[in-house]
């Protein structure tokens, strides 16, 4: 049980640990691109 228990809290922990960067990368693409590619309206 105790094992079970690790290896499900090591799974999440991996899959917000990648949602988490991955949710940096976009942000930060996100501000570069507002940043040098203003759309002039």
């Amino acid at each position: 049980m105790n094992f079970e228990f690790s290896l499900k809290y090591f799974k999440i922990n991996r899959f917000f640990s990648c949602t988490f960067w991955k949710e940096i990368i976009n942000y930060f693409l996100n501000s570069v691109i507002k940043r040098f590619f203003k759309p002039t309206i």
